[in-house]
């Protein structure tokens, strides 16, 4: 019982810290990223600065939503059942997936917002 509860805590944390960093995102006036180390697009490059950062602080809150109902799913499941072999890797290709859709919103924006884009193979 304890476990979950430092479990709960931690993904609640790491959650909001998402949803802060997505409002944060989302009313930003310069252009933002994902955070994953990138150089944002300068404004001039963007067809529109406030759809880019709507969009993405929109994504980021959407990731966190799902990220703390997959984990919670996943403990309370882990919580009732003996099945940690066949949760545990169901709990990683969701969470794979969850990342996948931010990464795939990002370039679906990168195409549509950016100016001349061509993408680096």
């Amino acid at each position: 019982m304890f476990g979950t509860i430092i479990y709960m805590i931690m993904i609640t944390i790491v959650s909001v810290i998402f949803v802060i960093l997505g409002i944060f995102q989302y009313n930003s006036k310069t252009p933002v990223s994902i955070n994953t180390g990138e150089k944002p697009p300068e404004a001039g490059e963007l067809t529109d600065v406030t759809l880019w950062n709507h969009g993405h602080g929109r994504n980021l809150i959407i990731y966190a939503i799902a990220f703390f109902i997959t984990s919670t799913v996943f403990i309370i499941i882990l919580e009732k059942t003996d099945a940690a072999a066949i949760e545990i890797p169901l709990y990683v290709i969701a969470n794979g997936l969850e990342i996948f859709w931010v990464i795939t919103q990002d370039k679906k924006m990168k195409r549509e917002l950016i100016k001349n884009y061509s993408p680096c193979l």
